[in-house]
């Protein structure tokens, strides 16, 4: 098996991009939405709805890391033990301290925090919960990843563990197709989600195959770009993009689940400089080492605003207009996030991620 032991600093520059995506999601888009805008606002709503994608992004990003993690790491000592406590270090600190959050200022979410501390707030509709804060879900999915994704690399080869994520890969779409012919819901579920997260397992198991080179990297990604882009193609017409018809809500993150691979993977290659130049951007990366922070605490901050002088304060909307009012709130949510994130890094996250050298 060959070795990738080298971090790649281009890899938090994609991290730092997804989680833009997402802030410029729930800063506009998101917040609005039920309003009617025109003009330069509109294009500003058009331009940042895509911002969910930030998450696919993270899907794919994590498959291949961890994937990558636990190949370099098979056969050596105490290799569940390591994992899984420097997992738990890197997540559960911050992630229960958000849930403890949640549960003291959060009206009717007692029984949200219970499923949120066995990650099963991708499931509130299945216990008919309310769900009390949205971006817990997709940490959800990926920690039904890290539970599972470890006892299969421990057990199987290099060419069995490609086949099983390609065998992941083609199976969730048609248990998507299952799920919305029975008129169950597609998006949070981990049963639906898992193709992006073995996409990235797929590519970290293809880039430490024997015969790995970077021209044979290149081809494949732009094999995956391609493909992106028949799939959209083919599917646009028969509602790929449209939830509610079965076209959609089969191949909806398939297209996008291809598209992130090739990029990841013509990222690694090198072969695009500019590209390869803008990832390594030290305000990019930094937004990268900051976003799990960034993520699990942004809808927190919005909310205060939203809970303290509402989402548009009468007396910012007569000098400033509704949209920008929104353009304010969002500039001072940004600011307030990226504060507290460093903060999280330099005092919190950062002692507590020391500990990692217990289990190396």
């Amino acid at each position: 098996m060959a070795r990738v032991d080298v971090r790649v600093p281009e890899l938090d520059g994609i991290r730092g991009i997804a989680v833009l995506l997402v802030l410029a999601l729930h800063g506009f888009a998101w917040s609005m939405q039920e309003d009617t805008w025109t003009g330069f606002p509109r294009a500003i709503e058009l331009l940042t709805r895509p911002g969910g994608l930030g998450v696919d992004l993270f899907f794919v990003l994590s498959g291949f890391l961890i994937t990558g993690i636990l190949l370099n790491s098979v056969g050596k000592p105490h290799y569940f033990r390591n994992f899984y406590g420097r997992r738990a270090l890197r997540i559960l600190p911050l992630y229960y301290l958000i849930l403890l959050v949640i549960f003291l200022f959060y009206q009717r979410s007692g029984n949200f925090v219970l499923l949120g501390l066995i990650y099963l707030s991708n499931m509130t509709g299945v216990f008919g919960v309310l769900n009390v804060y949205a971006p817990l879900w997709s940490l959800s999915v990926e920690e039904h990843f890290y539970l599972l994704w470890p006892w299969v690399v421990s057990r199987l080869r290099l060419r069995r563990i490609a086949y099983v994520a390609l065998g992941i890969i083609v199976a969730v779409p048609m248990v998507r197709a299952f799920s919305f012919w029975h008129g169950w819901d597609v998006f949070p579920y981990s049963w639906c989600r898992l193709d992006g997260i073995a996409s990235g397992a797929f590519l970290a198991s293809f880039v430490r195959s024997p015969g790995h080179t970077r021209s044979r990297l290149l081809r494949f990604s732009l094999g995956c770009l391609a493909a992106a882009a028949a799939v959209a193609a083919v599917g646009l017409p028969l509602g790929i993009y449209t939830r509610a018809r079965l076209c959609g809500a089969t191949f909806m993150f398939t297209d996008v689940n291809l598209c992130f691979t090739g990029l990841v993977g013509v990222i690694l290659t090198g072969s695009v400089p500019a590209l390869t130049a803008l990832m390594r951007l030290r305000p990019l990366r930094w937004c990268g080492d900051l976003s799990y922070c960034l993520y699990i605490i942004h809808f927190l901050v919005f909310d205060i605003w939203n809970r303290l002088l509402g989402k548009y304060p009468p007396s910012l909307v007569a000098s400033l207009g509704k949209f920008g009012t929104l353009c304010l709130r969002a500039a001072i949510v940004y600011v307030t996030c990226f504060l507290i994130a460093e903060l999280s890094h330099r005092y919190f996250e950062g002692p507590i991620l020391k500990l990692k050298r217990i289990f190396t």
